[in-house]
């Protein structure tokens, strides 16, 4: 599974729910994905910014 499909999967699944009041980053290896729910929907990105929670892992581990 590549990134492109992570990040378009999550897409997918932020707009399935509620925002959530906070921002929740992955950091798989160099790439970085971003849930921003702090507005009126949960927005997901690329931006490398300060988050409530960070899950850091590698991507083989992300992936199964």
């Amino acid at each position: 599974m590549s990134i492109e499909s992570i990040f378009s999967a999550l897409t997918a699944q932020a707009a399935n729910v509620a925002p959530f009041g906070a921002k929740l980053k992955f950091v798989l290896g160099d790439d970085v994905i971003l849930i921003d729910g702090t507005g009126e929907s949960n927005v997901v990105s690329n931006d490398d910014v300060e988050a409530a929670c960070t899950i850091t892992t590698d991507h083989e581990t992300f992936y199964s």
